[in-house]
């Protein structure tokens, strides 16, 4: 008889602070049999379907990444009891495996590789430069028998020495706790515990004023000085459009009235409205025989290698 796993929340489960659990739902014929993840969101961070569940959540990826492992195990179960004609005990369909006989280092770079094969160019280099960070800090792989807490304060307390903020310590606690959670561990994961304690210092931005932002506006500049102030202010007229995004902006994005593009981070389409001051930048360099608006980039460049 098949058997089907649907990850949602139930409404009326919704918790005084707001967040609501998520679920796994079984369902076998007419039976249905709901499991805990372990994990609570807000009804607003969380969507029904494939991957990516939790969105808009500090923890977004580490959650996503816990949630398909343990459905991936339920899955392999089902498939084998499937195959062997065996009933499906829907009570033990976690299954997990102990997975002690793993080194966190060659946890963390099959991590990096998933990343690879699935061309998700930023998590793979965040993903790199931690298993650099790990070997400096440890000075060896350590199997998952021997993590414990000091191992991972003294991979934070290396690179707090190195000046890293709270906020990137934090986020790549974070990746590296996917890692174990991915390999079916049973341990605790100390990784993920101690992102929780670490609480990031909000990042004091300087803003412009009006009198400055027209000073800029205004000012006579030439050659290369003049390119960098168009691209800032474009940036600026875009609502904070990422440099990256700046420097290789397609004129082909725009539509009728709008600018309508991809953000590089979190891969959200955003629509800008194409007013004076934009359309000013626009007409300036739309004639240019560059590759992109405007003229930095002088060749084109795939995901890999788009940020040299």
């Amino acid at each position: 008889m098949k058997t089907t796993i649907k990850i949602l929340q139930l409404p009326h489960q919704t918790k005084k602070d707001g967040t609501c659990p998520i679920l796994f739902r079984l369902t076998q014929g007419r039976k249905s049999k709901y499991i805990a993840t372990g994990y609570s969101v807000k009804p607003n961070q969380f969507k029904e379907g494939l991957e990516n569940w939790v969105s808009k959540h500090p923890d977004a990826l580490l959650i996503n990444a816990a949630i398909e492992s343990k459905r991936s195990a339920m899955m392999e179960n089902i498939i084998r009891a499937d195959i062997e004609n065996n009933d499906i005990d829907m009570n033990n369909l976690m299954g997990k495996k102990p997975g002690f006989n793993h080194t966190v280092l060659g946890l963390v770079t099959q991590l990096m590789q998933s990343y690879e094969d699935r061309k998700q160019v930023a998590a793979f280099n965040r993903i790199k430069t931690n298993i650099d960070y790990l070997k400096a800090a440890w000075g060896k792989d350590i199997m998952l028998n021997e993590l414990n807490k000091q191992w991972v304060e003294k991979y934070a307390g290396y690179r707090f020495k190195l000046g890293n903020s709270a906020s990137t310590v934090k986020k790549n606690l974070s990746d590296i706790a996917v890692a174990l959670n991915r390999a079916d561990y049973n341990g605790r994961n100390y990784f993920a515990d101690f992102a929780k304690t670490i609480k990031p210092v909000p990042v004091q931005r300087e803003k412009l004023t009006i009198e400055e932002l027209k000073m800029m506006e205004s000012v006579h500049l030439e050659g290369l000085a003049d390119v960098a102030r168009d691209m800032f202010l474009f940036s600026f007229y875009c609502h904070g459009m990422r440099y990256e995004s700046v420097a290789t902006f397609d004129i082909k994005t725009i539509r009728g009235n709008s600018i309508i593009y991809r953000m590089n981070k979190g891969q959200k389409i955003r629509e800008i409205e194409v007013h004076p001051k934009l359309k000013a930048i626009i007409n300036k360099y739309k004639h240019n025989k560059s590759l992109y608006l405007f003229p930095v980039v002088k060749k084109k460049h795939d995901e890999w290698t788009k940020k040299e």
